[in-house]
């Protein structure tokens, strides 16, 4: 499984370089063009692994939007909480996640490279009450830096924008203990057919 992913993973490179390569050789983009480009508002799919296949690749494809504002803030809104608890063995925490509201997951992005633009996402951790057995608990997921896989890219030729975050931690009512038996990928694009790379 981890060879298919590595495999995946190498794909994912090759097809973003190649379609994200600019066409014109003479381009003189500058950093500011880049994140001119960036800030703008998006729709598109989330791409993450089903709860209900977590021993496969099958992925759930879910309508989704987000923004990048001039602060260089990225907000990607309406996330289902019971997606970022794929593979936590806590039922009653899942189940009350399945009633709640959708989230939002804000991180900082810094334009690494222009011609195609590249950029380094840092997620901020999510915290959310949730309440199940009678009593609030205090949830906290966490993802990936932008050095471990979370990372995103534009063209300026079809104007597609791809996110790959990866989710890295769930922890419950202060514990410093990893409900979240492996990292979970998830995959913001205007395109259709991608992947997460996880």
């Amino acid at each position: 499984m981890k060879r298919f992913f590595h495999i995946l993973f190498l794909m994912g490179v090759v097809l973003g370089a190649v379609s994200l390569s600019s066409c014109n050789e003479d381009n003189e983009d500058t950093i500011d063009d880049a994140y001119r480009y960036l800030h703008n508002s998006f729709k598109g799919k989330l791409v993450c692994v089903s709860e209900t296949r977590t021993d496969s690749v099958v992925m759930d494809t879910l309508d989704a939007t987000w923004a990048i504002s001039t602060s260089n803030k990225l907000t990607l809104n309406d996330v289902p909480l019971v997606k970022l608890l794929v593979g936590v063995n806590n039922a009653e925490l899942t189940e009350a996640a399945k009633a709640m509201m959708t989230q939002t997951i804000t991180a900082n992005v810094t334009v690494n490279h222009v011609s195609p633009i590249v950029f380094a996402v840092d997620p901020q951790p999510l915290t959310t009450t949730v309440r199940y057995g009678g009593a609030d608990h205090q949830l906290r997921i966490t993802f990936a830096n932008a050095a471990n896989l979370s990372w995103g890219s534009y063209s300026t030729s079809d104007k597609s924008v791809v996110i790959n975050l990866v989710e890295a931690g769930v922890y419950l009512d202060g514990s410093s203990t990893n409900l979240l038996p492996k990292r979970m990928p998830l995959l913001w694009s205007t395109q259709q057919k991608v992947k997460p790379i996880p």
